[in-house]
């Protein structure tokens, strides 16, 4: 299935592409063009924490082990911060690069997730290079992108953490991007091509993504291929007036319209595994002051058969993950908009000793968790937000029991095992 869409979706590319480019349009003198002035971009965003409980596990060198708790974690952070340029190469051939050093300062005992940045010099890292290119001069045609950047597969990881309404990005991104490309930044080299076409009228919409991407895996001589393909059915108004990479939740009333998108990837393996793949639907409905948006992934994983061992015997393990979350905008005279939210994030893995142990085996979460954050947004415009909210935890270990650190509610990087707890975050998200 997932061979399929990827060539329905250079089908399409080759069938889009071949469209007459209309009679006002005139060809640049490539000898005399001059690439366009580079364009700036900073982006940033402070939270200040309070976890009112962490509890960490400790053995004591005997066994069983317990977990103490630690009250009133106070934690402020740089919890993103992007910069970079891009422009214009040639017609139709744009660039981008950004950097981003992220969670400079972060506490790891408090209950948000993630590493810690914590150096005089904070680390900083590649996210995003790549250029694009439009095939026809219309600017209507399909575009190529080539470079390191996100699979479009999903909706929550191909959005920005300075678009969404919440104010984290959901736990759902998270386990999709360890299984598609095995980090979290969720970007691996790779080539795109992708379309947005109009249905025979401006009220339907047909956007498609089909890509080839090469995730690393620790140097590992013989890494996996990984095959991604979306596509996104839209009734009322577009997302966005044309393709793009970039996506938003919260049009500010300036749409109405409903998105529904279907996805599947797949990936070779490699030692116990015989391949991985996953399929998804995702939905954005934008309606006036009102925007709710969600996913559900089914991410399998498909071990190497042994013969005789219980715990392989299993021909596929699957785990479900999605996110539902909803906004409405209050607009205050001259100053922005109010927006209420509420987002619910789920992960639900194996919970029984073999399924847990193959789990295990094969690199995968198990278990069970879940959250549930309420709050408030004050937008001053669509580039700047100040978020007030408060996170609800929960999780579940399974058969594995206590001290075992089977998905992110249960382990910490840089503190072992752990119970994560609730946590309230104030932060200030800007872009200039």
């Amino acid at each position: 299935m997932m061979m399929r869409m990827i060539q329905v979706g250079f089908i399409l590319l080759l069938i889009t592409a071949g469209k007459p480019v209309s009679a006002q349009d005139s060809l640049v003198d490539l000898r005399t063009y001059r690439p366009s002035r580079p364009e700036f971009i900073a982006m940033f965003q402070m939270w200040g924490t309070y976890s009112p409980q962490h509890d960490r596990y400790s053995d004591g060198g005997t066994w069983p082990g317990r977990y103490t708790p630690t009250y009133n974690i106070w934690n402020v952070q740089l919890r993103r911060a992007r910069i970079g340029v891009k422009g214009e190469i040639l017609p139709r051939l744009t660039y981008t690069t950004v950097l981003a050093f992220d969670q400079v300062g972060h506490n790891p005992a408090s209950g948000t997730v993630g590493g810690t940045n914590n150096g005089s010099f904070p680390s900083v890292g590649l996210l995003d290079a790549y250029v694009t290119w439009g095939i026809r001069r219309d600017g209507k045609g399909p575009r190529l992108t080539v470079g390191y950047f996100r699979p479009q597969y999903g909706r929550e990881s191909i959005t920005s953490g300075f678009a969404v309404n919440s104010i984290e990005k959901t736990m759902d991104q998270n386990y999709l991007r360890e299984h598609l490309v095995h980090r979290n930044p969720g970007r691996a080299p790779g080539i795109n091509a992708g379309c947005q076409l109009r249905l025979g009228s401006d009220r339907a919409w047909l956007r498609w993504d089909a890509g080839l991407f090469g995730p690393d895996r620790n140097g590992e001589t013989k890494p996996p291929v990984l095959l991604v393909g979306r596509v996104v059915g839209t009734w009322g108004d577009p997302e966005a007036p044309q393709y793009s990479l970039s996506h938003k939740i919260n049009a500010f009333g300036k749409r109405n319209g409903i998105s529904l998108g279907l996805g599947g990837a797949r990936a070779n393996g490699l030692g116990p595994v015989r391949r991985s793949w996953s399929s998804g639907v995702d939905l954005l409905v934008n309606r006036g002051p009102f925007q709710l948006d969600g996913e559900i992934h089914w991410l399998g994983t498909d071990p190497v058969e042994f013969p005789g061992d219980p715990i392989f015997e299993v021909k596929q393990y699957i785990i479900r993950t999605g996110h539902l979350r909803a906004g409405y905008n209050l607009a205050v005279d001259h100053l922005g908009f109010i927006e209420p939210t509420l987002t619910y994030a789920f992960m639900a893995g194996g919970r029984s000793e073999n399924d847990q142990l193959l789990a295990d085996s094969i690199g995968k979460p198990s278990g069970q968790e879940s959250y549930v954050e309420v709050g408030v947004n004050w937008w001053f415009n669509p580039k700047t937000v100040v978020q007030l909210h408060y996170t609800f935890r929960q999780g579940d270990p399974g058969y594995a029991g206590d001290g075992a650190e089977v998905n992110s509610y249960f382990t910490q990087s840089g503190l072992g095992a752990i119970r994560r707890g609730d946590w309230a975050g104030l932060a200030l998200r800007w872009i200039l």
